[in-house]
């Protein structure tokens, strides 16, 4: 959930989530099949990508244009995502074999 700055389509700045720019990237590349390691009581990732239809109707009454995130759950929709609890952070090598039927 580290946040990096990327550039837009129109090359304006923005701040974004590490998993999201590497998601958007992944998504763009043509992967559709996602499965994101979660720590044990840690809801934010999974929480960052369930879609939020509420927050866009409450954007939208305000006159704003979520277009960016509108993008983004629309990548959301057309992807499988799978979330997996690793119990205790044991390292990369551990996080992959626990992935490796996925």
């Amino acid at each position: 959930m580290f946040p990096v700055i990327t550039l837009d389509r129109s090359d304006h700045p923005q701040i974004r989530r590490v998993v999201y720019a590497v998601f958007e990237q992944l998504h763009k590349a043509g992967v559709r099949r996602f499965c994101i390691g979660v720590g044990r009581g840690k809801r934010a990732i999974e929480d960052h990508f369930n879609p939020n239809s509420r927050f866009l109707d409450f954007l939208g009454k305000r006159g704003k244009a979520p277009e960016g995130l509108c993008s983004f759950y629309d990548k959301i929709r057309t992807s499988s995502l799978a979330f997996l609890n690793q119990p205790k952070p044991l390292g990369l090598r551990e996080a992959v074999r626990l992935r490796r039927r996925f």
